[in-house]
């Protein structure tokens, strides 16, 4: 198994974690909010409609690992420009760990990764930069692999963007529940099912400062109330 970037923590497994998804509109980070927040929900449906979000969602979910659960508090914020300056930012303050969605047929989306990344620096102090996993969303409507490397960020390149390691990447298909993976020592990379939580254990790993998985095998994510 590969663990990327993890460092060592003292977070302590029982205390909730505030996860903040960014983002510029329409990269998905709704549906990828409601894919983690329903993952084993039978009745769960992937939504073809876009609406955008006006303010924020806010949902406490408790993710079965292989150290135990771990509770989360998803911050769901509005992507769009109108709708974001120190609102948003009130929002990623005290941030535990972020997720940053960009849309592999959208360049204008990569480019901005950018901006939200000097969102998260100018908030959280550098000395204790939060752990970051990129996710480039839509990789269903790339025709094969190997586009993907001319849309994907590379890691050497986030370094430097965030000005810290402490960030990864990885490609996904929210509507697929799909992730691009490598898949052995020579670095082929297939398309593999349940993608959509590998970036949480890649987060999760990074916060913590050891391997951790979320559970798939069983229904083991509970739903709490909306806030």
């Amino acid at each position: 198994m590969i663990i990327y970037k993890m460092f060592s923590s003292s977070k302590d497994l029982s205390k909730p974690l505030k996860i903040v998804l960014l983002g510029d509109g329409s990269t998905g980070k709704t549906s990828f909010f409601e894919r983690i927040s329903k993952y084993n929900d039978d009745n769960y449906r992937f939504n073809k409609r876009y609406k955008a979000t006006t303010d924020f969602n806010l949902k406490n979910i408790r993710l079965s690992t292989n150290l135990g659960d771990i509770t989360c508090f998803f911050w769901d914020t509005a992507g769009q420009e109108k709708y974001g300056g120190d609102l948003r930012n009130a929002y990623i303050y005290g941030a535990d760990a972020a997720i940053i969605l960009y849309d592999v047929t959208n360049r204008d989306t990569i480019q901005n990764v950018q901006k939200w990344l000097d969102d998260i620096n100018s908030v959280c102090n550098e000395k204790k930069s939060i752990p970051i996993v990129t996710v480039g969303n839509k990789i269903d409507k790339v025709k094969n692999t190997s586009s993907l490397e001319h849309v994907k960020l590379r890691e050497s390149r986030l370094r430097s963007m965030y000005k810290n390691s402490n960030i990864s990447n990885c490609l996904i298909s929210v509507k697929e529940n799909s992730s691009l993976q490598e898949a052995s020592f020579m670095s082929s990379e297939k398309i593999v099912d349940e993608g959509v939580l590998n970036p949480l254990d890649r987060l999760l790993s990074s916060v913590f400062g050891k391997s951790v998985t979320v559970t798939r095998e069983e229904n083991k994510q509970v739903q709490k109330d909306d806030f």
